[in-house]
């Protein structure tokens, strides 16, 4: 495992990752599942008005 996590640090562009946005820049659009397991697109929601994301990491990562 530790072994898995030190390549993908090497190699962030091989990982996945990609840098993060800055205060202003727009969100890609992206799909997830919502609390109730609904998969919505970021596009839907800004056709109903402002949208707010929250990054949780989880109660795992301090």
């Amino acid at each position: 495992m530790q072994q898995k996590i030190t390549e993908a640090n090497k190699k962030p562009e091989e990982s996945g990752e990609v840098d993060g946005l800055e205060l202003g820049d727009q969100a890609p659009n992206f799909k997830l599942k919502n609390h109730l397991g609904e998969e919505v697109s970021l596009a839907e929601k800004l056709e109903e008005g402002p949208v707010v994301l929250v990054f949780y990491r989880g109660g795992w990562c301090p």
